[in-house]
């Protein structure tokens, strides 16, 4: 499939037809941009599925990837957008062929296929037609899935039922997903909380009010952008090494250049929310999020040891409050200071279908195994629990793991 080419083929749907088009790159469906996060909002979806947060994605992570980006339409209406590549993972002698989502991993975030609930069952018939046709594959993986998503059961369901398949297996993440549920008004978000965690919030805050001045505010100069950032990264940096960690943007390969690149974009769109909590004109704290709708996505955060968080994340849910957020993405991982702030744990679900044809099966399971395998061994022993203790020892996380997560 060459750049910016496309196969298409029809399905039959009683009177009417779904056209189902597959560009092998984002310039060629550049047009489709507007229309496609259009969908994605109609839909529920988030930040994570739109054109310029896939399209910065695969320009950093896309290498020695086939991209497939399944558009399906009804009556000339977008109704399902599915940002795919595939590639081929070899482990010695074994190898998988793997069909997955743009955005599935090199980071903590989560993915998702955009589709009209109405055109599920259609639209994964006519992927599965398309990848049984046009492409050798042994798993297709749908994942790591928002505990928000409301398609994992439908999906699941419609996977099982065609002919192309032999097994789909859900598999949860035991790192889960953090959510905060805003109401309108942050007296009514203190009332979800503890006495206690009440109490420590105003203490925190009044110790802050000893100094000169203290202010919140976001940044709105796209000028700005850059030292912004540089200040955020340090403080988070910072933050994490003084707890014996290496910090995100050492961890995450190339992740400073991708979220650079990525805030830029969505800045011109108006969704990122990056703010700074200064006091005596210094930058002490700063979070890093999005938003799209009532959702927004609270990716990482950094400060001084001057300040405690509890402040700074308040003051940012009082901003996103004031602009429509009702439902905060905290990310994937379990922290016990989200949760005493009020955060639920949601289930992260991914789907694996195999396919029924020739030898499938066993690759697929064969990978399977290997990647729980070094999870286990290596990232929740290794690089989770021995390497902090032994600093000179600790090192980027490895692409084999970041690729090989299910």
């Amino acid at each position: 499939m060459g750049n910016g080419s496309w196969v298409e083929h029809s399905i039959g749907m009683k009177s009417d037809a779904m056209e189902h088009k597959v560009y092998a790159s984002f310039a060629g469906v550049e047009e489709v941009r507007a229309e496609w996060d259009a969908l994605v909002e109609r839909v529920g979806g988030d930040i994570f599925s739109t054109y310029d947060w896939c399209r910065t994605w695969w320009r950093h992570y896309g290498q020695r990837r086939l991209l497939q980006i399944h558009l399906l339409r009804e009556r000339d209406q977008l109704v399902a957008v599915l940002p795919l590549f595939w590639e081929k993972q070899e482990f010695g002698v074994f190898a998988v062929r793997l069909v997955r989502l743009v955005g599935c991993d090199h980071s903590l975030t989560t993915c998702s296929p955009v589709i009209h609930p109405d055109r599920l069952s259609l639209t994964v018939s006519a992927l599965i037609e398309y990848l049984d046709r046009h492409c050798r594959w042994d798993l297709l993986h749908l994942g790591p899935l928002p505990g928000y998503y409301g398609q994992v059961s439908g999906l699941v369901n419609a996977l099982r039922g065609l002919r192309q398949i032999k097994s789909v297996e859900l598999t949860m993440d035991h790192r889960g997903q953090m959510v905060f549920d805003l109401p309108s008004t942050f007296d009514a978000y203190l009332a979800t909380l503890t006495k206690r965690e009440r109490s420590n919030i105003r203490r925190e805050r009044r110790d802050l009010s000893r100094s000169k001045s203290v202010s919140h505010g976001m940044l709105s100069d796209p000028e700005e952008l850059g030292s912004a950032l540089g200040v955020f990264i340090s403080l988070h940096q910072t933050h994490w090494r003084q707890k014996g960690n290496l910090g995100h943007f050492h961890d995450w390969p190339r992740s400073e250049e991708f979220h650079r690149e990525v805030a830029a974009h969505q800045m011109k769109l108006d969704r990122l929310v990056l703010t700074q909590l200064r006091v005596d004109d210094r930058v002490l704290a700063s979070e890093y999020c999005y938003r799209l709708g009532d959702r927004a996505h609270w990716i990482l955060d950094g400060r001084s040891r001057e300040v405690g968080g509890r402040t700074p994340f308040c003051e940012m849910v009082k901003l996103l409050m004031y602009l429509g957020v009702r439902q905060l993405d905290a990310s994937r991982g379990l922290y016990e200071y989200k949760r005493r702030l009020g955060a639920r744990v949601l289930p992260v679900h991914s789907i694996l279908a195999t396919a029924h044809s020739g030898l499938a099966a066993f690759p697929a399971r064969f990978f399977r195994l290997w990647s729980r395998a070094l999870d286990m061994a290596y990232y929740r022993l290794w690089f989770s629990r021995l390497a902090p203790r032994v600093p000179y020892l600790q090192c980027p996380l490895w692409p084999m793991w970041i690729k090989s997560r299910v």
